[in-house]
């Protein structure tokens, strides 16, 4: 068999060039086509390999050899080829992506632009508009009312609850009363019987006497008998003595006589003693039964006393109570009537300008139509004059040039036609000017007009706000009825709104248990506990709505609950696991089981969530590093000090954005008074928590929760009504607040805290660094939890200077000074010593700092 002449066996071919889409398809396309040629010279040799068997064994079995290593050789450059052409085909697709994916930024980054233009306009707009800056002064003096109405509530049920305690007491009083009058009564009867005994004891005694006296009657009896006896004896014996025995018988009867006597008188004198005795008897019971009835006569007057003084206390704080209330409504009545003075003089001033304005505009459009009625005329008679003008001269250029008539004829009729085409010229020019004026005045009444649109557009936005407050709108917010109608729909709406959430939110107590990129090739969905599903590529950073694509687990693990939620879980993740240096919080783990039981349950019985969670979160990848840390030395640092404070002697702590914190049940004493000061939902739900769990013994030492939103309140006006002192040194702790509000509120934060401090006063807070917000500088995690807050409606707002010449500047001018600064390396080092410095992997967050401010004395 002949060698093959196809080109594919030419050497002289070479391999196509790899640079182009269309020489590679024809490449594959040739190679294919010389493939089957050559599958099919394989089958016609193989037809004849029978009759060439023979002849040319050897020959047969080298060509066979010689076209399988050419078939095999043809294969590869098929394949190679093929690759060619799926690379250069990605590299197109991939250009074309690309193109696509540019044009799509560069729409999105210009509709953004168009955006931000748009808010700076409505923003100025807002600025420069007197009725928004007046509507949104009434919507806060709405918000102050409605905040001072909240105080009036709660200072109602204070005193409700002052009037239930007094009739406690008053009860207790009057319980203890009669138990004293039992009491009495039983000790007057238990007197009336030692009384009757006493009697019975002293009839038996003077029974006793008598029968002593009578038996003592009956011997003098006998004796005067024996003595009657031995007289006459001594008589019959001595009768027939003599006159001397007679005087010793005389004297023997005078002592005998005597004797008597004698006996008499002792007697007589016992009969008297026995009665002074029963008299001083009878006096002992009177003088008993006097002490008795004056006794009782005091205890009733002491009684009466007291029933009077209680009645007078009870009338003299009713009257200061009726007084404060009234002072309190007269207060408040006169801020009313300042505010409503003040609003109507601003809307008599506003009017003044207005109607100033108005005529003004008149006096100006006025002045317009003359200075056009008089451009008209003056054009007329500069067109007059023109004319004729321009007539002399043509007359006095045909007198001169002394045409004929017919000559000069024709030049004027050319001339009127040279005029008349200038006229025109003019007239179009002047037309061409007004219709341009015109279009200018329409394109200015257009843009008022939008303009007016937006300043209704932002009205209409301040009232649907201000749509709970209608009750506490000053008058001269609504201007018609459509505005009473336009807010009550969105008051219904809002309240559908409420109700509707209320039905459908989902339950808070979504807890991810597998999180780290080791689980997915094993899961299609997350194994979660709860009602909501999260795709499994939300842990490698998909897109959201919401956020960036490289927004991370974080928000995924936080985003159904609120913040406060996460930090209660963070400041019982390291106590939990018994990691070294924890904080001393140890009720936190009691609030956390109350308001996240699913969760806790989680953590409790399933030791690696707590382990996996705070690898998770501590990742560099998709996490904050130092996050759970963070919480840990920020907990401590406040604890320390709250201690320090009261151990120098202040008595007064206030807990600004409190939250979920215990250090007032913690760290309280006797004498001390804490404040705790958070939004009203947060404060009423945490109040409700403290009392079902049990955490205050002692009903003195209750901390009094102050209910306020303090970036629309000034915390002067939160805390007033409150009992608050501002004459007393006072320790002040800002926890997780500062970074969350603008920077005007931030400022006027700063000065409500240095007018409420008498020297010595003490603030302690945390915040963020400026380089952060600004983009100066690397701080691990920090767009990843600037995402996840923001996306939780909680964004970061503003920042400080992170080092001590600028924290300094910034309390200098609120009138404090600088007492401490913390780095975050500083508060590694104070507050967990155990872990070490990393720059590129902090063990704490990396942009929050500490500071502590005095008020000098």
């Amino acid at each position: 068999m002949s060698a093959c002449d196809c080109t594919c066996h030419n050497s002289d071919v070479r391999p196509p060039k790899r640079g182009q889409l269309a020489q590679a398809v024809e490449q594959r396309e040739a190679a294919r086509r010389i493939a089957e040629a050559a599958k099919a010279e394989i089958s016609r040799y193989f037809a004849d390999q029978k009759r060439f068997d023979v002849i040319a064994n050897n020959s047969v079995k080298d060509d066979f050899k010689r076209k399988g290593r050419e078939f095999k050789e043809r294969d590869a450059e098929a394949q190679m080829l093929e690759t060619v052409y799926q690379n250069e085909r990605q590299k197109t697709l991939s250009a074309i992506r690309a193109e696509e994916e540019e044009k799509l930024a560069v729409a999105m980054a210009r509709k953004q632009q168009e955006k931000e233009r748009q808010d700076k306009e409505i923003q100025k707009l807002r600025e420069q508009s007197e009725e928004i800056r007046s509507l949104a002064e009434k919507v806060r003096i709405a918000r102050v009312n409605k905040a001072r109405a909240d105080q009036l509530v709660e200072k109602k049920v204070l005193a409700e609850q002052q009037q239930e305690y007094d009739r406690a007491i008053n009860q207790y009083v009057n319980q203890a009363a009669a138990e004293a009058e039992v009491m009495e009564a039983e000790n007057q009867a238990k007197r009336r019987e030692a009384n009757v005994r006493a009697r019975m004891m002293l009839e038996e005694q003077m029974a006793e006497r008598q029968e002593a006296a009578r038996l003592a009657e009956q011997e003098a009896a006998r004796e005067r008998a024996m003595i009657d006896e031995v007289v006459k004896r001594i008589m019959l014996e001595d009768a027939a003595e003599t006159a001397a025995k007679r005087q010793r018988q005389d004297e023997t009867k005078d002592f005998i006589e005597t004797f008597l006597k004698q006996q008499d008188e002792l007697r007589r004198k016992e009969r008297e003693a026995a009665a002074a005795e029963d008299r001083k008897i009878a006096e002992y019971w009177q003088a008993v039964r006097d002490r008795e009835r004056e006794e009782a006569e005091r205890q009733a007057m002491r009684k009466e006393i007291a029933d009077r003084m209680y009645e007078k206390v009870k009338r003299e704080m009713e009257a200061e109570m009726a007084r404060r209330m009234e002072e309190e409504e007269l207060i408040n009545m006169l801020r009313r009537e300042e505010a409503e003075e003040k609003m109507r003089l601003e809307d008599e001033e506003r009017k003044r300008k207005a109607e100033e304005a108005r005529a003004e505009m008149v006096r100006a459009n006025a002045y317009q139509m003359k200075l056009k009625e008089e451009r008209e005329a003056a054009f007329r008679k500069e067109e007059e004059d023109f004319k004729q003008r321009m007539l002399a001269k043509f007359a006095e250029d045909d007198r001169l040039e002394q045409l004929n008539a017919q000559k000069r004829r024709m030049r004027l009729a050319e001339h009127q036609r040279e005029v008349q085409r200038l006229i025109e010229e003019k007239r179009k020019a002047f037309e061409e000017a007004k219709a341009r004026e015109e279009a200018e005045d329409a394109a200015k009444r257009a843009e008022d007009e939008r303009l007016r649109g937006l300043v209704e557009e932002e009205r209409k936005k301040l009232l649907r706000e201000a749509a709970e407050l209608k009750d506490f709108l000053p008058r001269g917010v609504m201007r018609d009825q459509g505005d009473v109608d336009f807010i009550a729909q969105a008051a219904s709406r809002v309240r559908a709104t409420d109700a509707h959430a209320l039905q459908r939110r989902p339950c808070h107590d979504v807890h991810i248990i597998f999180l780290s990129r080791e689980y997915l090739p094993s899961l299609q969905d997350f194994a979660i506990l709860g009602r909501t599903v999260i795709p499994p590529n939300s842990v490698t950073g998909s897109s959201d709505k919401k956020g960036s694509s490289k927004l991370g687990v974080l928000y995924f693990v936080t985003r159904g609950q609120p913040t406060n939620y996460d930090m209660l879980v963070f400041r019982t993740l390291n106590r939990d696991m018994g990691l070294p240096n924890h904080n001393d919080d140890h009720l936190a783990e009691l609030l956390r089981d109350e308001l996240m039981p699913v969760r806790s349950w989680v953590l409790k019985h399933l030791p690696f969530s707590k382990i996996q969670l705070k690898r998770t979160l501590d990742n560099p990848l998709w996490g904050v590093p130092g996050a759970v840390n963070f919480i840990d030395a920020r907990t401590k640092w406040f604890d320390t000090a709250v201690r320090e404070a009261l151990a120098s002697g202040i008595k007064q702590v206030v807990l600004l954005a409190a939250g979920y914190d215990t250090r007032a049940y913690r760290l309280g004493r006797g004498g001390v008074k804490f404040f705790e000061v958070d939004l009203p939902s947060a404060s009423a739900t945490k109040k409700a928590l403290v009392d079902k769990l049990g955490f205050i013994r002692d009903p003195t030492q209750r901390p009094v929760y102050v209910a306020a939103d303090l970036s629309r309140v000034p915390l002067a006006d939160a805390l007033s009504g409150t009992g608050f002192n501002p004459d007393r040194p006072t320790l002040f702790t800002v926890e997780g607040l500062i970074y969350y509000l603008p920077a005007d509120a931030c400022a006027a934060l700063f000065r409500s805290l240095s007018g409420l401090s008498a020297p010595g006063s003490r603030i302690f807070f945390d915040f963020m660094a400026a380089a952060a917000l600004e983009g100066r500088g690397k701080f691990p995690g920090f767009k990843v939890t600037r995402k996840s807050v923001a996306n939780k409606g909680e964004p970061f707002l503003s920042g400080i200077e992170s080092t001590r010449e600028g924290v300094a500047t910034f309390l200098s001018q609120f009138g404090l000074r600088l007492l401490d600064f913390l780095t975050p390396k500083d508060m590694v080092g104070r507050h967990l010593p155990h872990l070490p410095w990393n720059e590129r992997v902090p063990p704490i967050a990396s942009f929050y700092s500490y500071a502590a401010a005095e008020k000098p004395r």
